[in-house]
Formats: structure tokens, C-alpha cells, sequence
């Protein structure tokens, strides 16, 4: 979290803690910590990969991608991805 480095990868952040816990993770790490120590130190956005199941943070994220067995099933903004008649088949299992 507290790396300068331009390209932040996490991976499966949310699987181990409870909802609580992981919208902290969110607020104050992905979307609050990562882009501010960017932002000061570099002027620029730093770009943070999350590679994870939980979607419930989706709408805040400047791009998603589902990948279904190694291969991009979709990509773009969650709000364009919604309209998607299959991506909305994928996110109706992934709730369940």
C-alpha cells in the first residue's frame, strides 16, 4: 500500500474478510491511500489492478474486465457492461 510504484496489483483482497472489513479495505486502501500517495508523489493517477469475485464495488472502477477460463469476456465501464445481455447472465450467477 504504501509502494510509489506506478502499477499496483492486488489480488483476492476481499475473500478472506467480512463485508465490514472489506469496505474499509475499499475506502481507505484501493480508492483512498493508493490514489492519494499517486497523487502527491507522482502528479499523475497510479493505476490499481484488482483482481477479485466480489463485484460490489464494480460501479466505482474506471474499467472492468470479466475473464471466463484465461480469455476477456468483456471489458469497458460497469455501466456500459450492465446493458450487456450476457454480462448480466454472469453477474445474476455470480450472485447467487
Amino acid at each position: 500500500v504504501y509502494s510509489r510504484s506506478e502499477i499496483v496489483i492486488l489480488e483476492s483482497v476481499f475473500e478472506s474478510v467480512d463485508e465490514h472489513v472489506g469496505a474499509h479495505i475499499w475506502q481507505h486502501c484501493v480508492t483512498g491511500l493508493l490514489r492519494s500517495v499517486a497523487a502527491k508523489d507522482t502528479q499523475r493517477a497510479r493505476t490499481v489492478v484488482l483482481v477479485t469475485h466480489n463485484i460490489k464495488n464494480m460501479d466505482d472502477a474506471d474499467r472492468v474486465l470479466l475473464m471466463s477460463q484465461g480469455r476477456v469476456e468483456f471489458q469497458g465501464a460497469a455501466s456500459e457492461l450492465r446493458s450487456h445481455p450476457r454480462f448480466q447472465t454472469t453477474l445474476r450467477a455470480l450472485q447467487v
